[in-house]
Formats: structure tokens, sequence, C-alpha cells
């Protein structure tokens, strides 16, 4: 039984539909509405899912190759979490770094990089 005396954000309308205002990670889970009367019960499930912002992800390396181009980098990260919905890109960006160490605005170059496997 959901008690809604102690909790503001949720209430019941006159209509039985169960509102959630302000809805949070915490609110996720199952509900169940249950009908009872003479002429017989009937319950419904419903799963509440919250999406949220993902977090930047972690651990991110970028190291110069040793190749025939001086330009080639290997960038690495480790996903963090996904809000509860799936990344469906990243977006690297470039910025290039003078010898004497000051970095200097340019046109940034923007990769779109999709996810080609499920991470763990």
């Amino acid at each position: 039984m959901l008690n809604t005396a102690n909790n503001s954000r949720i209430s019941i309308q006159s209509d039985g539909t169960l509102e959630i205002q302000a809805v949070r990670a915490a609110d996720v889970g199952e509900y169940t509405c249950a009908v009872i009367s003479p002429g017989g019960n009937e319950t419904r499930l419903a799963r509440l899912s919250v999406i949220e912002l993902p977090f930047p992800p972690a651990n991110v390396y970028a190291v110069r190759l040793e190749s025939v181009s001086q330009r080639a980098v290997n960038v690495t990260w480790t996903p963090s979490f996904d809000g509860n919905s799936p990344i469906l890109k990243y977006i690297v960006q470039r910025r290039e770094v003078s010898d004497l160490g000051k970095a200097y605005l340019c046109t940034s170059a923007v990769l779109f990089i999709k996810i080609l496997q499920s991470w763990l």
C-alpha cells in the first residue's frame, strides 16, 4: 500500500490516477493497481523507469601513436552511468596546443563515435 500522507510529491487523484511529481531515481520500480469490487477483483502492474542525465566518461586518456601519420592518437575511456538510457554516441573534440605549452583555440574537429559494443 502506497502511503501518500507523508509525501507531498505523491498523490492519488479522485479518478484513481497515481501522480508522482518531480520523479527521481528513488521512485523507480513496479507499481500495482488493484480493483476490488463485488463484481470481481483485478490487478495491473506498471513499471516506472526514470531517465537521467548520463555521467561523463571516466579515465579518459589520449596517447599519440608512433605511426606514419604524426597526427594519430588513440583515445580511450571508461563509460560511466548511462542515465538508464542507452548511450548512442560520444563526441570527441580536438584542440591544438603549441610546442610552448599554450593552448590555441582553433576550429574543433568533432568526431561522432558510434557505440560498437555493449558495455558491461
